[in-house]
């Protein structure tokens, strides 16, 4: 399983790849980052502009996004909802790129991916 986590000024951007799905945050809108509970899965983590942050704290997670490097990671998440956001100060509306982590079940990853994305 892979996911591309992409931050920029002021949000993020979650694209599951070999599936229509993407995920984009606006201004007002969290956007959620849903994973298989209990499996291992690649994050490849990247940035448009300039240094952010994929941070977890329920998880004890944090990775910076470099501009101009790709990074990766493995991360397996739990059952729930674990909030996160950008833990490095990236400009004026930094509070705003927050985002959310949601383990599900095997029932519910199956039911995501058929109906190609949240709803």
């Amino acid at each position: 399983m892979r996911v591309n986590a992409v931050a920029y000024q002021w949000g993020w951007e979650f694209d599951y790849p070999g599936t229509p799905i993407r995920i984009v945050g606006e201004t007002g809108h969290v956007p959620t980052l849903v994973l298989p509970a209990g499996r291992i899965v690649q994050v490849s983590l990247s940035t448009r502009d300039v240094i952010h942050s994929f941070w977890v704290p329920a998880l004890r997670y944090k990775r910076d996004a470099i501009p101009k490097v790709l990074g990766r990671f493995d991360i397996v998440v739990p059952p729930g909802e674990h909030p996160g956001g950008c833990a490095l100060f990236c400009g004026l509306h930094h509070a705003e790129m927050r985002f959310e982590v949601r383990g599900v079940g095997a029932a519910a990853w199956a039911a995501f991916l058929e109906r190609g994305g949240p709803q």
